[in-house]
């Protein structure tokens, strides 16, 4: 099963808003581990994300069980179709208004993350520009 055919059954299975919720706890746990010594890092899903893979992998054959191959097709943005890669995301403190517009148009662009989509970075440094 390709990383794409793994995403789109995902996406398919739990929702989009489940899906985005878990790609985003994929992003923190992996960012995190950056500072982390090596028996600190997480080797496996959140309890809630256990569960539902879990209900997932009983539904569709040949879905990995290893926490590497579904960052590998999870780190991904929804909104672009990209993946996620190292980067730099836009702050954007002063923007009370980010709310729905980030979920929208840039989900992965905006806050303290090193781990972006380089699109929403892009869109987000355009909407500072153009709502100034």
């Amino acid at each position: 099963m390709t990383a794409e055919e793994l995403r789109t059954l995902f996406r398919d299975y739990a929702g989009p808003t489940k899906a985005r919720r878990f790609a985003l706890q994929l992003r923190a746990d992996k960012q995190s581990e950056s500072s982390l010594s090596y028996r600190q890092r997480r080797a496996d899903l959140r309890f809630w994300q256990k569960q539902l893979w879990d209900q997932f992998s009983q539904q569709y054959a040949g879905v990995p069980q290893d926490l590497g191959p579904i960052q590998d097709a999870l780190l991904w943005c929804d909104v672009h179709h990209l993946p996620l890669e190292d980067g730099q995301a836009i702050p954007g403190n002063g923007f009370l208004s980010f709310g729905p517009v980030r979920e929208e148009q840039f989900p992965f662009g905006q806050g303290f993350w090193t781990i972006v989509c380089p699109a929403c970075v892009a869109a987000c440094r355009q909407w500072i520009f153009d709502s100034r």
